[in-house]
């Protein structure tokens, strides 16, 4: 799987796209949509709120080793 440009730029991957990678890597045909406006738990939640602002501590494994682990586990 490809990263995505936002992913190449800044390390870091918009939450839609972490989401759409992951339906893509199980077979899941759905397309996810990113709206701007949507709440989470009541709260409007920003491009940067559910990432950490400073360094973060990082595992081993990226999403694409994780998927593909995943996906090994499960043949």
């Amino acid at each position: 799987m490809s990263r995505s440009p936002s992913s190449e730029r800044t390390g870091r991957a918009l939450f839609n796209e972490i989401v759409a990678r992951y339906l893509k890597a199980i077979g899941d045909p759905r397309t996810v949509v990113r709206d701007p406006e949507a709440r989470y738990f009541g709260g409007r939640v920003e491009e940067r709120s559910l990432v950490p602002l400073g360094e973060a501590r990082l595992g081993r494994i990226g999403l694409d080793e994780w998927l593909r682990r995943r996906s090994q586990a499960k043949a």
